[in-house]
């Protein structure tokens, strides 16, 4: 313990300059007073904190300063596309197929889930009905118009079946007369003028009907 010298006789007043010279002898040294951490974050200037540096890379002493808070990062939020517009749309009113497309493109444009959570329910209270006699007459529509195409295909086969046994009995009905032609030229010496005459207009007609037909 350190005890103030005290001489008899001595003046009160030097007692002050004594305390002051007490307190500094006391007083931890400079370098033992906490210092501030320099960190080098990679940029040009140092950055100081009362903390330590992240022992991540090399740190060196240099000017004080705030310490440097990195820039929030922004992120654009990107809208949902819009669903696509439903196939009965064209069979539902006018004021409900209105809050159809509303509800169907609030996210695109930006609206709140709670905002959008209402437009539902007031689609569904106001619009149920009616959107589920949309779908029904929309699947009737889609129903009649397959049996319409079966009908129609059914009826292309049958016309082609048709054409095919004109054409085959066409094909036969000159096989046919070909072959009376051969027959009646290999006796034409015993037919007579009138007989002759007649062979010669079935020729012609066979020509006009199967010869140049076929060509």
């Amino acid at each position: 313990m350190f005890e103030l010298p005290f001489r008899p006789g001595r003046p009160l007043a030097a007692l002050p300059a004594l305390v002051s010279v007490l307190l500094l002898t006391l007083a931890p040294p400079a370098q033992a007073q906490a210092q501030p951490y320099g960190c080098n974050s990679g940029g040009r200037n140092n950055v100081y904190g009362n903390r330590p540096c992240p022992a991540d890379g090399s740190t060196r002493l240099g000017g004080y300063g705030p310490v440097e808070e990195a820039p929030p990062v922004r992120r654009s939020a990107t809208p949902a596309p819009a669903a696509r517009a439903p196939d009965y749309l064209s069979y539902m009113s006018s004021e409900c197929a209105s809050l159809n497309d509303g509800l169907r493109t609030a996210g695109q444009r930006g609206l709140a889930m709670s905002t959008q959570a209402e437009l539902r329910d007031d689609y569904n209270r106001r619009c149920s009905a009616n959107e589920s006699q949309a779908r029904q007459r929309w699947s009737q529509e889609q129903m009649r118009g397959k049996q319409g195409q079966r009908e129609e295909q059914h009826q292309t086969r049958l016309e082609a079946q048709r054409d095919q046994a004109q054409q085959q009995q066409f094909m036969a009905q000159c096989v046919e007369m070909r072959r009376i032609i051969a027959a009646k030229n290999e006796r034409l010496a015993t037919l007579t003028p009138g007989e002759v005459s007649d062979l010669r207009r079935f020729e012609a007609n066979y020509a006009a009907r199967c010869v140049t037909r076929t060509q």
